[in-house]
Order: C-alpha cells, then structure tokens, then sequence
C-alpha cells in the first residue's frame, strides 16, 4: 500500500532545486529516517513525527495529517551554513503552500511548512544541519 513517505520521495527526486544539490535518481542522497554511515554531503533526511487521524460520526475520513520532520545536512566547510541553508530553502520550496498534488501513487491534498527552520549544529561530528517540519493532507488508499 502507497503511503505518504512514497510521495515525500517522488516529489524531492522531482525538484529540481533539490536534485540539484543531493543528486539525481539512481544516486540521490535523500534517505528516510537516517543517514548511511560515512555520508556524502548535501543530504536530506525525512521521518514521520505524528498522524493525525480525523473521523466523523460515520468513521475515518481517509484524509490523515502526517507531520514528517526533514532534516537537511550540509556538513561544515568555509561556505559555513550554506549548504545545509540552501538545501532546507529548496525542500521548503517542495512542499509549502503547494496543494493537490501527486506523486509516487499517492495524492496529496495540501503541503505546508510549520513553524520555521531551526539550525542545529552536531559537534561529534562537526556537522551542520537545517531542519523543518512539514505536514501533509493526503488520500488514504
């Protein structure tokens, strides 16, 4: 059964401004849940973080509102924060205010950003990373 991760995916390999900076198909740095171990970097990652589910007095609605949290590495170099920013600035880009649309085989009512992007810096590793939540409205097959 198609779920809203497959659409995360298909919609980020069909942005251009992202492409343009993890990769293509076949190589892609964007990876659900977690990074590979010793990763090249730009990368995304996205993870589902809540579901809301909404019935009415004659059951579920089929539309669920999953938040995912998208977390865009851009490591640490002389461009400082850029290329985790630019990254985080195009999956933005993917998915806020972008309505009825598809995607992987399934269809996704609404898309927002909420609340804004935070920087995070991860000093074991001496990485930098931009992360956003988005919540989307889709069909439930």
């Amino acid at each position: 059964m198609a779920h809203c991760g497959t659409a995360i995916y298909a919609r980020l390999l069909a942005t251009a401004g992202v492409t343009a900076l993890v990769g293509a198909a076949g190589n892609a740095r964007i990876y659900p849940v977690k990074l590979p171990q010793n990763p090249t970097f730009p990368a995304v990652t996205y993870a589902q973080t809540s579901q809301e589910r909404q019935s009415t007095f004659t059951g579920p609605t089929g539309l669920p509102g999953d938040l995912y949290a998208f977390d865009c590495w851009g490591g640490y170099d002389a461009a400082g924060y850029t290329p985790a920013r630019n990254l985080a600035d195009a999956v933005r880009a993917a998915f806020d205010g972008v309505e009825s649309w598809s995607a992987g085989g399934v269809t996704v009512q609404a898309s927002w950003v909420e609340g804004g992007m935070r920087d995070i810096w991860e000093p074991d590793t001496n990485v930098h990373r931009v992360v956003l939540d988005v919540r989307l409205y889709w069909n439930e097959a």
